[in-house]
């Protein structure tokens, strides 16, 4: 049996339950006829089984795992990202990384691991003053420009491997601006980062044309970045609205509405997983 107990007083996980138990956000999320009607959790009694290999040591022989879910999975859609905190005391990045490895699909030509850069913009005061101690702990008034988001690897069929730099197990509560960005790429389509030159160019480089390339390449891969400026900015404030009352979601500016944030969850459903 698998239920939820009921979040203590004064906690984030309160302020979460209040967020996802709103009318509009339900209809964001597209649950606002789901049969279960609270968050967190189903009524005391509920059960469910796990069928899958993964994490579960009482999986019957020959029971699919999750990197066969993802090898027939990825060629189905246009894109399929796999991202894991690469600080996550939970599920280590590592055998995250081994298992999509293991999918089996080649690595792309230049799309090796190599780093992705995300913009750092300024929080309002108001949001730094309101939010919970938990969410977005990095968060502060200024602007810092690209910033590495971490490191990502893409192979055929779309499929790729993210990690995000400083994260634990909760990307959106513990790096909101890294994960907003992943998020758009997503969405978007767009790469997270610029493909590398090809070993062989790479070898016929002089010291001089490999450090001008590097140069280069960062630049370029920063200025991908800048590219979600305002996207950024307005939707941090809708992550970060998890203690107003009554329910008015929090923007930079201080005056984003309930219409706008179910227009913000209804294009930007959640999506992701680790493996």
């Amino acid at each position: 049996s698998n239920t939820a107990s009921a979040p203590s007083a004064g906690s984030l996980d309160e302020a979460t339950a209040a967020y996802l138990n709103r009318a509009d956000v339900r209809v964001a999320l597209h649950v606002d006829e789901a049969p279960v009607g609270t968050w967190p959790g189903p009524k005391e009694g509920w059960t469910y089984a796990s069928d899958y290999a993964a994490c579960n040591g009482a999986a019957a022989d020959g029971a699919v795992s999750m990197i066969d879910f993802y090898r027939g999975l990825a060629p189905q859609l246009e894109r399929t990202i796999v991202f894991n905190g690469d600080t996550d005391p939970c599920v280590s990045y590592e055998g995250t990384r081994e298992a999509v490895r293991r999918v089996g699909f080649p690595e792309l030509a230049g799309h090796e691991y190599r780093p992705w850069f995300f913009n750092a913009t300024a929080t309002s005061v108001r949001v730094l003053r309101e939010k919970p101690v938990l969410f977005g702990p990095s968060l502060v008034v200024w602007e810092e420009g690209p910033q590495m988001g971490g490191s990502v690897v893409d192979y055929a069929h779309g499929l790729s491997f993210v990690t995000v730099h400083g994260s634990g197990h909760m990307v959106p509560q513990i790096r909101p601006r890294a994960g907003l960005h992943l998020l758009g790429k997503l969405i978007s389509g767009k790469p997270f980062a610029p493909p590398l030159p090809l070993d062989k160019e790479l070898a016929a480089m002089s010291d001089g044309a490999f450090d001008a390339m590097v140069d280069k390449w960062t630049d370029a891969a920063k200025g991908a970045a800048l590219h979600y400026h305002m996207i950024n900015k307005l939707a941090i404030g809708a992550m970060a609205d998890v203690t107003t009352s009554p329910p008015t979601a929090i923007s930079p500016q201080g005056d984003q509405t309930a219409d706008e944030l179910a227009r913000l969850g209804r294009r930007w459903g959640w999506v992701g997983d680790a493996l």
